[in-house]
């Protein structure tokens, strides 16, 4: 089992966190390659900056 933790680093509170977990889900190249052979499980979190 593979455990990931992103954070991003952003200065806007609406950006659309969910999307950007399907999107990374969906399109990340080594999350598709690992996912073959390994159960995947993890969490998107958003970390504000001031602008």
């Amino acid at each position: 089992m593979m455990e990931f933790n992103v954070t991003a680093v952003r200065p806007d509170v609406h950006g659309n966190l969910a999307l950007l977990h399907v999107n990374v889900r969906k399109y990340g190249t080594v999350f598709n390659t690992v996912k073959a052979g390994v159960e995947i499980s993890g969490s998107l979190n958003r970390k504000r900056t001031s602008t």
